[in-house]
């Protein structure tokens, strides 16, 4: 399936890096923070998006090069909610233009804008037509209305998307503080940390590939980890509980299981797993403070299997 909206470009989270938006079929990108704000998560290069530019604040989905295109979600408060699009709006023209000869690309290239002009989308909704006028906004203000904010990537080509307010990032040997974590019924719970036994975390969302490899890959250890010291918990940041309920009942991850609270939760900020990428993992000693951080599967599994020999049976 090929995912693209008005104003993103995908990402891969392989190994914490950004990738081009030449990669338009992937396992799997930063949903989470596009539901939230419609932007670029990462990917994009400085000539193709600016945070100054202008866009609808809705996620376009198409499942293949014949498929409609859809509207996946729009961000809270954004152009497109505001006009009234909903999920499951099937884009039938824009400005009165049929798009059904369209490439995607087209599509999305014509949603964006230098300017705050007004577009006029008309979509099928169930068995309806119906006909909005979206007036475009800058892509850093829908961002900043979500709690958002463009930050540049290392090398200054890119943009990737973080917290106006961040919280403090967890260094080896800071202390961590595992809250704004719920259940697999989706209540509210406390992880608690068991003491004088290290704790091997690993981060992974239903939509991310790379994570999906890793789960098989760690319930391939299942039976090495029986009568071990090491406590295992999953925590999951889809954008929403109900994700991550279905999503682990389906894998059955190992470890104990915890969604912490969307891409932007407070462990995936102290992480920075949106700057890292996913799968990311971290160990945790009997006193509740960091030894060490990875991120990708390769990396990941290695960090697990070196905690793994290094508890007692």
């Amino acid at each position: 399936m090929v995912f693209r909206d008005s104003g993103m470009m995908k990402s891969t989270f392989t190994a914490g890096a950004d990738v081009s938006s030449k990669k338009l079929q992937i396992f799997g990108w930063a949903l989470l923070s596009m539901l939230l704000s419609a932007m670029p998560r990462g990917g994009s290069s400085a000539g193709q998006f600016r945070p100054d530019k202008y866009g609808v604040g809705a996620v376009f989905v198409q499942a293949d090069s014949t498929g409609p295109v859809t509207v996946k979600d729009c961000s809270g408060g954004g152009p497109a909610q505001l006009a009234g699009l909903l999920p499951g709006d099937r884009l039938l023209s824009l400005d009165g233009v049929l798009v059904s000869g369209w490439s995607f690309a087209k599509v999305i290239d014509y949603l964006r804008g230098e300017r705050p002009d007004t577009v006029r989308i008309t979509v099928l909704r169930d068995s309806t037509k119906i006909s909005v006028r979206v007036v475009r906004a800058r892509f850093s203000d829908i961002a900043a209305r979500s709690g958002l904010r463009y930050v540049p990537t290392r090398d200054s080509l890119r943009f990737m998307m973080a917290p106006v307010d961040e919280k403090a990032q967890l260094t080896v040997g800071s202390l961590l503080e595992p809250t704004g974590l719920k259940d697999i019924h989706c209540n509210d719970a406390k992880l608690i940390l068991p003491a004088r036994a290290q704790t091997f975390l690993y981060f992974w969302a239903s939509w991310c590939g790379p994570c999906k490899m890793l789960i098989q890959q760690l319930e391939a250890q299942r039976q090495d980890v029986v009568g071990r010291t090491l406590n295992i918990v999953g925590l999951n940041v889809d954008n929403h509980c109900d994700l991550f309920r279905a999503a682990a009942d389906s894998l059955h991850p190992l470890g104990e299981q915890y969604w912490a609270g969307g891409w932007y939760g407070d462990l995936p900020q102290a992480f920075r797993v949106y700057r890292r990428g996913i799968p990311t993992g971290a160990l945790i000693d009997g006193e509740g403070r960091l030894i060490a951080v990875s991120t990708g599967t390769d990396s990941v599994l290695l960090l697990f299997k070196a905690a793994l020999s290094n508890t007692e049976e």
